[in-house]
């Protein structure tokens, strides 16, 4: 990174200087280099400490390397931080804010007496989450045993050293745990897993405990959650259903749910690495066990296939023998699914896929042949597979040939799915057919911690908008499910105006005769406590529940949950601070920069449509109001918010195109952190909407300019959507610009 005014400066100085065997240009040059050359060493420093210790084996070396490498991080400036790059290491291994590690407990006392309880965890690094969910267990395990010491073991080491070298906070292995209890004089063990399913990570688990097993009078091992109960696959534990029933009745007598959609990954259950696409029986068995809890609780069920270790990305690899791997495991997969529970109802829906159905068909995971697909090509096979998948369900025959089934949009994203280039599949059943999409829009507030809280009349708009598009498809019959909704916390707390967004998207669920499912993975409904956690998102909840409206017809439903909507909309603020920022009304152009930070933390009015209040806490912006040609500066201040480099970002001026068309927006000045930067290209004008004007600083999603992009001169060999490549914390970032007609 060099300033303006150096490069200025060692311009003259090398004029007068041309007959020297060398140049005070040369001289400042190279000592730019070396600089750049040391913070570069620094950071590899540091990168290879942290690569050391990002390893599943514990040596003798291993509290060392943690500490050096902690310490070697602190001796960073900012800068270099943000250069950290290797193998596993990255900025975010010290730097990404995980919450408050002093309000764990390790558990790994000495003093434990004869009877000792080790909850064994996977583990995370995550702090506020270990606490939610790990240490909760643990103390109420602790509560409900008293004359039993509870103690923690983790069994990736990976995670363990992440925390050591961060935190400081020392977590035992296995082994260490054992010892630990063993030096103690520890007689009765009891080992509690909070595993999900067997696999690696238990039978390690057991493994490891078999080597004690005669230093201890007795031993007992509990199964994981969703391991093998009673006597062998087929004999349910009687305590354990009796658990998983009463969380379902719960969760339907509390909240009013009466629909259960159940995320599968079924490629865990087969080895299709080796062309067997069998699904394990005691996995299909269940699967079925949670179908039946649902179905005794008078519920819905959906069952899909889930995620499921980015395998999709087979279907866009370069090799047609993939692809035709590809669609012979997904056939079968779902002819073994839809054989299984062919007896059931209705009651039960098959759903084909999920959101990897749309770009992520292009993944490079699994198949390192695939990212051959067009964006258009992409459209057009997911287009097969869900064709593929309603002929294969009815072919099964019995109850699947009425069966309701569930086609996922593109990318589940609403206005990709409403793209005409989008098509549902024929059915030889009328009227049977479903459409998911999602919704977790805007990213920034319902995904990341980049916004902090919703509920602006832009907020309301954006999403009453997009609900009605998807009047596209239920206006033609079809029924549509929200597969998914939330505000994320990210192991925190729910965030401001959580409640007003899901009032809202459930008023247009009523208002359009759409199903939603909330996404929950304990940040709304407790699986410990067995309620919401919430009690004013527990009340919007209660109140839609299916007895409270049942003296409503559905058309009376709908138009209540109109009219709310419309009053919503009327009464929504036009911000939600006492931000100063200026306004762009419908003959109000303004100029702003959209700002996304490298790790999605930190953002500012990400998009076409302008608003101020879309940020993050902290970030304080100085907007524009254009009133003709002329030069303008617009800057953020983000000093309290730690951003770290761009993921994504623009120069936007908002009614640009309207009020002032064909105007060309020409970057003169581009500062970080008060000094000047130089661009690696040529900035263009351009527009997505026609509506906004834009020129990308940073946009990774774009690779070359579109035809109509507008450069002064006319030339767009030099251009890039991507003029800045800056990778280090930003407290200020600073454009200045000439907005002036095309030539």
């Amino acid at each position: 990174m060099k300033k303006f005014l150096t490069l200025a400066l060692t311009a003259v100085m090398a004029l007068s200087l041309l007959t020297a065997c060398g140049s005070k240009k040369d001289d400042a040059a190279d000592d730019t280099q070396n600089t750049e050359d040391a913070d570069k060493a620094a950071a590899d420093n540091v990168a290879a400490l942290i690569d050391a210790i990002y390893v599943q084996e514990r040596t003798d070396e291993t509290d060392a390397q943690c500490e050096a490498a902690k310490a070697a991080w602190d001796a960073l400036t900012d800068e270099q931080k943000a250069m950290v790059e290797g193998e596993e290491a990255s900025p975010e291994y010290f730097g990404l804010d995980t919450g408050d590690a002093s309000k764990d407990d390790p558990r790994n006392q000495d003093d434990i007496g004869e009877n000792e309880l080790l909850v064994v965890s996977f583990g995370t690094s995550y702090n506020d989450s270990r606490v939610k969910d790990i240490k909760n267990i643990e103390d109420a395990l602790q509560e409900a045993y008293p004359d039993w010491s509870v103690r923690r073991a983790f069994t990736a080491q990976i995670i363990i050293n992440h925390i050591q070298a961060r935190d400081g906070e020392k977590i035992d292995n296995m082994t260490q745990a054992l010892d630990r209890a063993v030096a103690n004089g520890v007689k009765n063990l009891v080992v509690q897993p909070t595993h999900l399913m067997h696999g690696a990570e238990y039978d390690e688990m057991c493994a490891t405990i078999d080597e004690y097993r005669d230093r201890f009078e007795s031993v007992s091992i509990a199964e994981p959650l969703l391991g093998e109960v009673g006597s062998d696959a087929t004999v349910i534990n009687a305590d354990k259903e009796v658990v998983a029933k009463a969380i379902t009745a719960a969760a339907v007598e509390a909240s009013g749910f009466d629909s259960l959609r159940v995320p599968v990954a079924w490629t865990n259950a087969m080895e299709y690495e080796k062309g067997d696409y069998t699904i394990n029986e005691a996995y299909l068995d269940r699967v079925e066990e949670i179908i039946n809890y649902a179905l005794d609780n008078d519920m819905y069920v959906i069952i899909n296939d889930h995620w499921d270790g980015s395998w999709w990305g087979m279907f866009g690899s370069s090799e047609q023998s993939d692809v035709d791997k590809a669609f012979e495991m997904y056939k079968s997969m779902w002819t073994q699914i839809a054989n299984r529970y062919k007896k059931y109802s209705d009651r039960l829906i098959f759903e084909g896929a999920n959101e990897e159905l749309g770009d992520r068909l292009n993944d490079t995971d699994v198949c390192k042949n695939s990212g051959s697909l067009s964006k258009a090509e992409c459209y057009e096979m997911a287009n097969k597979i869900n064709q593929t998948f309603v002929d294969t369900v009815r072919a099964t025959g019995g109850n699947n040939e009425q069966r309701f089934l569930l086609i996922a949009g593109y990318n589940t994203d609403i206005t990709m799915t409403c793209s005409n280039k989008f098509q549902m599949p024929t059915d030889t059943a009328k009227d049977k057919l479903l459409l998911s999409v999602h919704y977790y829009t805007p990213w920034d507030y319902c995904g990341t911690k980049g916004r902090s809280d919703w509920g602006t009349k832009t907020d309301y708009e954006e999403q009453n908008r997009l609900f009605k598009n998807m009047t596209k498809y239920s206006e033609q019959g079809y029924g549509i499910i929200i597969g998914e909704y939330a505000v994320l916390t990210n192991g925190g707390d729910l965030k401001k105006g959580t409640d007003k967004f899901i009032d809202n998207l459930l008023d247009n669920c009523d208002a359009y005769g759409f199903a939603p499912f909330l996404w929950d993975c304990s940040d709304f409904f407790s699986r410990s406590e067995l309620k919401m956690r919430d009690e004013t998102v527990a009340k919007i909840f209660d109140e839609r529940r299916r007895d409270n409206q049942s003296s409503m017809t559905v058309e009376e439903e709908r138009a209540a949950a109109v009219k709310k909507l419309d009053e919503t909309l009327a009464a929504a603020p036009e911000k939600l601070t006492d931000d100063t920022a200026p306004q762009a009304d419908e003959n109000t152009a303004v100029a702003w920069i959209m700002y996304q930070s490298a790790d999605f933390s930190v953002c500012y009015s990400v998009g076409d449509e302008y608003d101020p209040v879309s940020k993050s806490d902290g970030v304080i912006a100085e907007n524009a109001v254009i009133d003709g040609e002329g030069t303008y500066t617009v800057s953020l201040d983000m000093s309290s918010n730690n951003a770290n480099g761009i993921a994504f970002s623009a120069l936007g001026i908002a009614n640009g195109e309207k009020l002032y068309p064909n105007y060309i927006a020409t970057i003169d000045e581009i500062k970080i952190n008060g000094e000047a930067v130089e661009t690696i290209a040529e900035g263009y004008t351009t527009s997505d909407d026609q509506l906004c004007t834009r020129v990308n600083l940073v946009n990774q999603w774009v690779s070359t300019p579109p035809e109509d992009a507008r450069i002064a001169g006319g030339d767009l060999s030099k251009a890039s959507p991507t003029i800045l490549d800056y990778a280090g914390k930003i407290n200020t970032l600073e454009i200045t610009f000439t907005y002036a007609p095309a030539a």
